[in-house]
């Protein structure tokens, strides 16, 4: 017999300065500051770099870096709520 294990959230208790919507942090913004932050499902894939996969979300130069760890977080959080 198999044991149920109930899945947990990914960062359910972190902070929503610790999410991002995925792709917002290598768009321009106003004032220079980039990223935007955000636990909304909608708002965390809304943009279009959200569709075109990781390496959009990596920096213009594609690949040249790791993603953000706000952007890593929304997706866990993501797929697991």
């Amino acid at each position: 017999m198999f044991k149920r294990n109930i899945q947990k959230v990914f960062g359910s208790k972190g902070a929503r300065g610790q999410f991002g919507q995925i792709g917002s942090a290598v768009e321009p913004s106003e004032g220079g500051v980039t990223g935007v932050f955000t636990k909304d499902l909608a708002e965390i894939k809304a943009l279009d770099r959200y569709s075109q996969g990781i390496f959009a979300t990596t920096s213009p130069h594609n690949a040249s870096r790791a993603p953000y760890a706000e952007d890593v977080n929304s997706f866990n959080y993501m797929v697991t709520t």
